[in-house]
């Protein structure tokens, strides 16, 4: 502003009009590893699946407010709204990037993960959050295998007769702890083979101890006397190094 002729007048500097552009250059993005381990097993399975989730804000039409909603994340960091599944090597990692800010939780597919014949342990899925102080998050899940294992009782039933097969019959009750003192079910009904009571196999899936008695069922023949003796059965089923064992006390028939 100057005084031209005892006149004030106002240059403007630029003459344009002035414009102002806001662009968003930087956003910052994270990433999540995650790892799998393998314990046990018999190597059947290469490829594990991870759930990766995240909650997000959206506003359906005609909604007045955004509501909270599921997305599911590919191996790409995109947000899908149907399942999707995040294939990780066996004791290998897998790392999905361009995430944004948010939790995020890892689970497992268990039922891909599952193998005949053991029992399946996933330990580690959680939730972790991605901010500015926690650009890469980690979560490890690691699966542990463990045998099942079987066992069979077994009897000798003795005679002093000629011994038929199917002349004797036996049973095996399975009993809740050992005082005996109440009957958890019927295990097993068979008969002889010669001298030899061989009842079915029993499979065991977690460790413990188990009470059987193992006892003759009186018949209809009124020339012989059966016997009334019964025997006790212990089975203590053990995991020794990812392999249940179980072992019979007594070990005789």
């Amino acid at each position: 502003v100057k005084n031209v002729n005892n006149e004030l007048q106002a240059t403007i500097t630029p003459k344009d009009e002035a414009g102002f552009n806001a662009t968003f250059t930087n956003e910052q993005l994270g990433k999540l590893k995650i790892t799998k381990a393998v314990t046990g097993g018999n190597n059947s399975i290469g490829t594990y699946q991870a759930i990766v989730t995240t909650k997000v804000l959206e506003q359906a039409e005609g909604e007045e407010e955004p509501k909270e909603v599921t997305k599911y994340v590919d191996k790409d960091g995109k947000l899908n709204d149907s399942k999707v599944y995040v294939d990780v090597p066996a004791n290998g990692e897998v790392i999905i990037e361009k995430l944004k800010f948010g939790e995020y939780s890892v689970t497992e597919y268990r039922n891909s993960a599952e193998i005949t014949g053991y029992q399946l342990t996933i330990d580690g899925e959680e939730t972790k959050k991605i901010d500015k102080d926690q650009l890469l998050i980690q979560v490890d899940l690691t699966n542990t295998y463990v045998k099942d294992t079987k066992a069979q009782l077994k009897a000798k039933k003795d005679f002093n007769g000629k011994i038929e097969d199917g002349k004797f019959d036996f049973k095996v009750t399975e009993y809740t702890d050992s005082t005996y003192a109440t009957v958890k079910e019927v295990i097993d009904e068979q008969s002889n083979k010669g001298t030899t009571v061989l009842f079915k196999e029993m499979e065991y899936q977690g460790e413990g101890k188990h009470y059987y008695i193992i006892e003759e069922v009186k018949g209809k023949d009124g020339t012989i006397i059966y016997d009334e003796h019964t025997q006790k059965v212990e089975v203590d089923v053990k995991n020794v190094n990812n392999e249940l064992q179980a072992t019979i006390t007594p070990k005789d028939e």
